[in-house]
C-alpha cells in the first residue's frame, strides 16, 4: 500500500513539473485576426464576412465575430458607410 501512494505521489509530482504553461492574450482591438488575417482600422463589414471569421454575425450597427487571436468574442460597432472602426470594438 505504501509503495503505491508513493507511486502515486511521483506521477502526480512529474506530471505538474512537465505540464504545459497556459498564457492568455489581452484583446487588442488593433491586433484582431481571422483565419491568419489581420483586421485594419476602416475595413467594410463585408470584408469581414469574406474572412469567415468564427460566430460572425452582422446586426446592422455592429458585428460581432471571435477574435482568432485572443479567442474572444468582439463587438465593432460599424459607420454609416459599412466601415468598422477598431477604437470603437470591445471583448464581451
Amino acid at each position: 500500500m505504501k509503495k503505491l501512494l508513493i507511486a502515486l505521489a511521483a506521477v502526480s509530482c512529474i506530471s505538474t513539473a512537465f505540464a504545459e504553461k497556459v498564457t492568455t492574450v489581452d484583446f487588442d482591438s488593433t491586433k484582431m485576426e481571422c483565419h491568419g488575417q489581420h483586421i485594419d482600422d476602416g475595413i467594410s463589414k463585408d470584408k469581414v464576412k469574406d474572412m469567415h471569421c468564427k460566430k460572425y454575425q452582422d446586426k446592422k450597427t455592429d458585428v460581432v465575430f471571435v477574435d482568432d487571436r485572443s479567442k474572444k468574442m468582439v463587438d465593432c460597432k460599424v459607420d454609416s458607410v459599412g466601415n468598422i472602426t477598431l477604437a470603437k470594438c470591445t471583448s464581451i
